[in-house]
Order: structure tokens, then sequence, then C-alpha cells
């Protein structure tokens, strides 16, 4: 539990961590009777190089927008990379690369630039991959987690932002399920209202095609 809870609040520097720290201990202890002392020392490590020495792995980012994510400026591949790179910034992350998917589904797996960056990962020039949201790397539920799975089992990292994922913390990994769910899901339930549009057109007798050329 503990473990979670640093990895999920890794911005936070020591001042603001230590009482966060004890706000969750009071929670989880709720109204049990204190039998001993607490004792907590938080300390802030800064590198002899300074604060603005970066940690040296090769990080690089994932960027995929399609018409699943609508037209939000929120989802729009300047944005996840501003997002990413200030992640970075902030966690002291050098950024070796970066891969773009703009137009491509996320259901399906066969992206030009995930397959470069799966083929890269298999060469060892990829150590952690950063993303905005689990989304972005697919919402294909099957195939994304047999994709985290192998990064695992090679030593490699995901972070995702949006559900503060870490592929390397147990904790994540177990609601990893829940989260490409819910991703594939809405691709589903957007083919579904698809469908139910045409087969209304169609009973009102609607042109569906486009005017045909010649």
């Amino acid at each position: 539990r503990l473990l979670s809870f640093m990895n999920q609040n890794a911005a936070m520097d020591a001042t603001e961590l230590l009482p966060a720290l004890k706000v969750n201990i009071d929670e989880f202890v709720g109204e049990a009777p204190q039998f001993d002392d607490i004792t907590m020392l938080m300390l802030d490590y800064k590198s002899k190089e300074g604060s603005e020495h970066m940690i040296r792995k090769k990080v690089v980012i994932y960027l995929r927008l399609s018409k699943e994510d609508g037209d939000s400026e929120s989802m729009s591949i300047s944005n996840q990379r501003k997002i990413l790179h200030d992640y970075a910034k902030h966690h002291n992350l050098e950024i070796v690369g970066e891969y773009v998917d703009d137009g491509v589904s996320g259901y399906t797996m066969n992206r030009p630039s995930f397959n470069r960056l799966k083929d890269d990962l298999n060469k060892d020039l990829v150590e952690v991959i950063l993303v905005k949201d689990l989304s972005r790397l697919g919402r294909n539920d099957a195939h994304v987690q047999l994709f985290i799975t192998n990064i695992v089992e090679c030593d490699k990292q995901v972070l995702s932002l949006g559900e503060n994922f870490d592929s390397r913390n147990e904790s994540c990994l177990d609601t990893l399920g829940i989260h490409t769910w819910s991703n594939e899901k809405l691709i589903r339930d957007t083919s579904r209202k698809v469908r139910g549009s045409v087969a209304t057109l169609q009973k009102e007798g609607k042109w569906l095609c486009s005017i045909p050329y010649g």
C-alpha cells in the first residue's frame, strides 16, 4: 500500500508528500485504536550534478489520435506531446524519441509508428514508454494487455499519466484489465451507434452513398 501511494504521488516534493501520507494512513486506520507511535522521516534527494541532471534512461513518448477520440483539443497530438514533455521535465527524464500515429484507429495494433516502436523495443533502443493514457497504446483489450505483459517480461516499462499507471507496480497491473476493457468498450459502443443510425436511414429510404460520378 505504501509503495502504491508513493508511485501515484511521485510528482509531489517531500514537504507535500509527508502530510499527504499521514492523511492516507489515518484514512486507512479509521477509528481503530492506536497502539504504537508513528515516526516518519522523508529525504528529498538532490544529485551532485544538480536538479537539471537528467535520468539516463531510453525514454520515448508514443502519441496517437483517431476519429474515435473526437475533436477535443485535449486529445490532440500537440497537447499529448506537451503533457508528456512537461511530465518528463518535472521528473528529470530525458526523452530520446517520439512515435506518432495520427489518424489511426486504436482497435488495430498494426500501426506504422507502433510497429516501429515494437521493433526498437526488441533492439533495446527503448526502455521506458510514456503515454498520455492507456487508450493511446490501443483500444483492443486483449492485445494491449498482451503488449504490456511482454513489456514487463522484457524488463521494460510503460508509464501512463491518465491512470497513474506504472507497469512495474503490481497494484497497477491488477487493475490493467479494467482500463483496457473500458477503452475497447468505447469502440464497440461507437460502432453500435453508427450501425443503428445507418439502419434508421435505410428504413426511411434515405440515400447512403456518395453521388455517382460520370
